[in-house]
């Protein structure tokens, strides 16, 4: 990509954030035609995946979702400029799910909820997710299915004359810490400006666990707007600057250097809370929807802190495993329909492969993820008294996880696209 075209795209990605343009799919999917990293058939693919979701969600939904933390702006990193291997397969995997499902039964609601509300992002994206992995092993899924008059469950998957529905939901943060994700966000965008505008970086750590008070949109402005004294300060004399947060954090306003990486610079403090009670309420609130299914399985991603801020997530793997199993157990028995629960983290960077057979109806995995720096552990717990069939359920959603690494290779060839291994350029 040439100097002047670079510049241009800069420019328009600071006007987004300093909120004097909406934000477009063109613009978004810029960083895939200039990416260096790519290979030209990992460019090719990477497009026919991004045209593809582009149609299935609208022309306006990309800006439509900025207010509720674009999560699309969350693919890259929070920021446009990253082009990583990983962040190509992270968006890769994503899209192809939209993709594979294209043509899925019940396929139209979901498209529907999304165009609707692009808050819903997340939580259908972990319903295409479930329904795409269950496609590679030969089960037919069934979207947005009715499980009684008011109700729909997410997904019914059916091989040959077997077939379970599966209820999927993330598990957030309190209200208190969603308004400290939030103004995490607005920060963000403060970094990009700051890089994009005048080649500068805040360092230091932003918000507090105690205390915390999100400011209103307003105040929010007046502290960025009075971010123009210190940065003329340091672009006169080149001196890095002492400056007070938002919520009176010490920080540095300073040049970037040629080191600094296009991630965000600002450490963001650690949000900690007691999980267990709200696992054990979603997990409730989740049996009591799919009342009426004679068979379902509950899938819960926790986005709020499970696996990193509790005792819990200090325990080995094997330890995680049986001491949740406990706690679900408890939980499901009042409900006879729902034969298990699938319970994963968000991906992490690092961690080694590990795989935990605990007594009857409990795995555990660790799997590194395909062409990433990361790993996801995901838990599998049957009822306590699980039959046959719960036992056969469980042993197809093992080999759905446990096969997870190399789906977007599959899907891949599936849909006669060049697979992830030819996604980059060689070295050298």
């Amino acid at each position: 990509m040439a100097l002047d075209d670079l510049a241009l795209e800069q420019q328009e990605w600071l006007a987004i954030c300093e909120n004097r343009a909406p934000l477009t799919w063109d613009l978004w999917g810029a960083g895939i035609a200039r990416s260096v990293v790519l290979s030209p058939l990992g460019r090719q693919v990477s497009l026919h995946l991004f045209d593809k979701t582009r149609a299935f969600l609208g022309e306006e939904w990309i800006e439509k979702s900025r207010p509720h933390g674009t999560p699309f702006l969350e693919m890259l990193g929070y920021s446009p400029f990253n082009d990583l291997p990983y962040i190509h397969i992270q968006r890769g995997t994503a899209l192809a799910y939209i993709a594979m499902l294209a043509d899925a039964p019940g396929i139209e609601a979901v498209q529907e909820r999304l165009r609707h509300d692009p808050r819903q992002w997340n939580a259908a994206l972990l319903e295409l997710e479930t329904a795409a992995l269950a496609m590679r092993h030969g089960w037919v899924p069934t979207c947005s299915v009715r499980s009684s008059r008011r109700r729909s469950v997410d997904v019914v998957v059916r091989h040959g004359v077997a077939s379970f529905a599966i209820e999927s939901t993330e598990m957030h943060l309190t209200l208190h810490h969603r308004r400290m994700s939030q103004y995490f966000d607005w920060m963000s965008e403060v970094e990009m400006a700051l890089q994009l505008r005048h080649g500068l970086k805040l360092v230091g750590k932003i918000g507090q666990e105690h205390g915390f008070r999100c400011p209103s949109e307003a105040q929010f402005l007046a502290w960025r707007q009075a971010l123009a004294e210190p940065v003329a300060a340091i672009l006169s004399d080149g001196r890095r600057r002492p400056i007070i947060g938002p919520q009176g954090e010490a920080m540095y306003l300073e040049r970037r250097t040629a080191s600094d990486e296009p991630q965000p610079l600002l450490e963001r403090a650690a949000i900690r809370n007691d999980l267990s009670s709200r696992l054990i309420r979603t997990l409730e609130r989740k049996a009591s929807q799919t009342h009426g299914l004679p068979r379902a399985w509950i899938r819960l991603n926790d986005v709020g802190g499970l696996w990193y801020f509790t005792p819990w997530s200090q325990l080995p793997l094997s330890g995680q495993l049986e001491t949740m199993a406990t706690l679900v157990r408890s939980s499901l028995a009042p409900h006879a329909h729902v034969q298990g629960v699938i319970i994963s983290d968000v991906k992490v960077i690092g961690g080694s492969e590990e795989i935990v057979n605990g007594q009857q109806g409990l795995v555990a995995l660790r799997r590194p993820l395909s062409h990433e720096p990361s790993t996801r552990r995901t838990l599998l717990i049957t009822r306590s008294d699980p039959d046959e069939t719960a036992l056969s359920e469980m042993r197809a959603l093992y080999e759905w996880y446990e096969t997870e690494p190399t789906w977007l290779t599959w899907a891949c060839q599936h849909m006669g696209l060049a697979p992830p291994a030819q996604w980059f350029a060689e070295e050298g």
